[in-house]
């Protein structure tokens, strides 16, 4: 698992809001049988996890990705990407590496409804 940084800033998002993002590699793709995709890990207990549904994506290219929030319940959130992409349309990696995103996300209220992660 990669972690970029230590500190985090909070991000507050709206059920059923967009999220965009930018980043290095962060098209899904994979292997038939490999757990891939996007996914919430609760900040508190990390076997807690929601998978964004593959429908609720709306953008899926290898620097830029954009879905609709699933349902999830109030709390603290990091968003994690399960990707065998290796750079190249062909190029499928051995292994599904697994990305933390350095922002802690909140759900509830105030904030914009599509934040942007970078």
């Amino acid at each position: 698992l990669h972690k970029p940084f230590d500190r985090c800033r909070l991000i507050v998002l709206h059920l059923g809001g967009g999220v965009n993002g930018k980043g290095n590699r962060v098209k899904i793709a994979g292997s038939e049988g490999k757990e891939v995709g996007f996914f919430f890990i609760d900040a508190t207990d990390e076997t807690k996890v929601v998978a964004v549904p593959e429908t609720a994506i709306s953008r899926n290219e290898p620097s830029n990705f954009a879905f609709i929030i699933p349902a999830l319940p109030n709390g603290n959130y990091y968003l994690e990407i399960a990707t065998q992409y290796g750079g190249q349309s062909t190029k499928i990696l051995k292994e599904v590496r697994r990305s933390r995103f350095p922002y802690l996300l909140q759900v509830g209220s105030g904030g914009s409804d599509r934040p942007e992660i970078e």
